[in-house]
């Protein structure tokens, strides 16, 4: 538009492939035959890193990948099992070694640079305790039980699931691990209680707000519970759904920071989820490349500014 108020664009357009190959990619950008690519593996990082034609942007993002448990399917609906599910899932294994420290232990389900955030102590990994809390709910010999995760949704997010399959069995709880196409995985963990037969599954949620209400009331409120709304894992509470109903209608910061705090406290306790990490979105673009925003919302930005060098 060359009537736009703030001036004249610098690139005349931009070109948007898909390619869905990791590595293809990441040759794209060595190659010179991509200027920016995004999603940038975490193995890849170290190589990049060294390439002088190349500029990497790590960013914390708001998005939080977890293991959401279906509250009303037994053993699930006793809160004692699903805390003993968090304490048996090694986080800090799972980002070192996985995502080689490209991300960030979650103890909660909001991220951090998310409006109302409020830090929870969280579950460390101790497989002992999940053990005795598993013997105090009946199942001193564990369970079998169905893990679904998505494959290439999120970065790394079959092989996460596979080290939590493999951690779980550490306390007895024996997984069958199974995945989907991404369409089909939305639509079948969207399905309602009486035709949902999810027990844990992976997937990942960040707020289009930055706000940490924008996590809250969609994912546990009672009435969000699909296919009307997004809580996947049929979580029920008065005192939370009381809660949303408050800092919903909070008229101040304080009132509303006081019970997106107790929100996040009790979630903690009742456990409807794992949350394992926060995501970073690793970017690469060519050092020709100016003016380019990598944003904690997944989204890079170009603007009338964003030019390449000759």
């Amino acid at each position: 538009n060359d009537e736009y108020w703030g001036g004249k664009a610098n690139l005349d357009k931009i070109i948007v492939r898909t390619v869905k190959e990791d590595s293809a990619r990441v040759m794209m950008l060595q190659s010179g035959d991509a200027h920016l690519i995004v999603r940038i593996p975490a193995e890849d990082i170290p190589r990049l890193e060294k390439d002088q034609k190349i500029k990497l942007d790590s960013t914390e993002t708001l998005r939080v990948l977890f293991i959401g448990i279906n509250c009303t399917k037994k053993p699930f609906t006793d809160v004692r099992v699903r805390q003993a599910l968090n304490y048996a899932v090694d986080k800090e294994a799972i980002v070192k070694n996985l995502y080689q420290g490209r991300a960030l232990v979650s103890s909660g389900m909001v991220a951090p640079l998310a409006t109302g955030h409020f830090r929870v102590k969280g579950y460390s990994y101790d497989p002992e305790k999940a053990k005795k809390l598993l013997a105090d709910a009946g199942y001193p010999n564990g369970f079998k039980a169905k893990l679904w995760s998505p494959q290439g949704r999120y970065p790394k997010d079959f092989e996460m699931a596979q080290a939590i399959q493999q951690q779980l069995k550490k306390v007895e709880i024996d997984c069958t691990l199974d995945t989907m196409e991404w369409a089909a995985y939305l639509a079948t963990t969207r399905k309602p209680p009486e035709q949902n037969e999810s027990e844990l599954f992976l997937i990942g949620w960040a707020p289009s707000t930055a706000e940490a209400r924008w996590i809250l009331y969609p994912l546990f409120a009672t009435e969000q519970w699909v296919p009307g709304g997004n809580n996947r894992t049929f979580f029920s509470n008065k005192e939370f759904d009381e809660m949303v109903t408050k800092f919903t209608r909070a008229t101040t910061k304080s009132e509303m920071d006081k019970y997106l705090k107790a929100a996040q406290e009790l979630l903690s306790r009742e456990c409807p989820t794992i949350p394992i990490l926060v995501t970073k979105e690793t970017i690469g673009y060519t050092k020709k490349l100016n003016g380019v925003i990598n944003s904690p919302l997944e989204l890079t930005y170009f603007d009338y500014k964003t030019y390449l060098e000759k």
